[in-house]
């Protein structure tokens, strides 16, 4: 259940509608775009996807007048959709590595499972039962640039999870496109209360302050401003609003990626029209025209949900 003390239900994000649909098919479209042009340049690919799951995920095609979150998030029903690891080890032609993280360890057996499907296919696939905010890190740090390591990462949380730290050591590899979902309406709009910081709790700004990667955000979406009146002016607290939460995460890769940031993030939406995530992407490579590319594919398939 929701409440004061936890916000965002555990499992919920999980469970989606069309967005879902709309969320893997942008993502498995880039890894084939990306794979195509990168095919005869001599670089090795990688692909790391941070939350990975069992290979499948759920598509909602039903209300469920009961559920306390249908505001939110959609009902649960028996469809399934080949999930983004499924999706990535399908894609032709292929990525050299994969990496699949998941903490759960009954996803993992099945991920395992999947990865066995996959066994004579020239390409490696490493199933990793742990913590997305220290593995990834970790693949970055023995990632090599010079030597033409170039990769994907795709970090698809179930709610707050992904550390600022993260998303900073996928941007400083200078090496690695990223494509994240950042949970908007389901998680960060609810914490960030309308009255102003006060009455946020600790533990809130502190889930805050580990997304933004700063304390930033207080004097961002707060910040006292001067509004004329009959006698002069006076100063009251700015409240803030749900794009300017998303405007604010935009600003915050652009500025770990110089740049190199897709400015309208996909708005992923429930029936309802309400925004649940953003899909946004970056790319690290610093080179001009990898970076150009890059963006281009990136804008083109967001432009239909942006």
């Amino acid at each position: 259940m929701s409440d004061r003390r936890n916000p965002v239900p555990e499992g919920a994000q999980k469970r989606g509608g069309p967005w879902t649909e709309q969320k893997l098919r942008v993502v498995s479209d880039y890894l084939h775009a990306y794979c195509t042009a990168l095919k005869k340049q001599g670089f090795s690919t990688l692909y790391i996807d941070a939350f990975a799951g069992a290979g499948t995920e759920y598509l909602a095609t039903s209300r469920n007048a009961g559920n306390l979150f249908d505001t939110l998030a959609e009902a649960e029903t028996q469809r399934l959709l080949r999930g983004s690891a499924r999706r990535a080890l399908e894609c032709v032609p292929p990525f050299d590595r994969y990496v699949l993280i998941e903490k759960d360890v009954v996803r993992c057996e099945d991920l395992r499972l999947l990865a066995d499907c996959h066994a004579r296919r020239h390409f490696q696939v490493e199933v990793i039962h742990g913590d997305a905010n220290e593995v990834v890190p970790r693949e970055c740090g023995q990632l090599q640039r010079d030597a033409g390591d170039r990769g994907v990462v795709f970090l698809d949380p179930y709610g707050m999870q992904v550390k600022w730290s993260t998303i900073e050591s996928i941007a400083n590899t200078k090496a690695l496109d990223l494509w994240v979902l950042f949970p908007l309406g389901v998680a960060v709009n609810r914490l960030v209360v309308r009255a102003g910081v006060p009455d946020i709790p600790e533990s809130w700004q502190r889930r805050l302050d580990q997304i933004f990667g700063t304390r930033g955000w207080r004097d961002h979406f707060y910040g006292a401003v001067s509004r004329p009146t009959l006698f002069g002016s006076e100063e009251v607290v700015r409240r803030v609003r749900r794009e300017a939460i998303g405007a604010y995460f935009i600003e915050r890769l652009e500025a770990v990626f110089e740049g190199g940031v897709v400015k309208k993030p996909g708005v992923l939406r429930n029936s309802k029209g309400i925004p649940l995530y953003l899909l946004c992407f970056a790319v690290a490579n610093p080179a001009p025209k990898a970076k150009v590319l890059a963006l281009k594919i990136a804008n083109d398939l967001l432009r239909d949900i942006a």
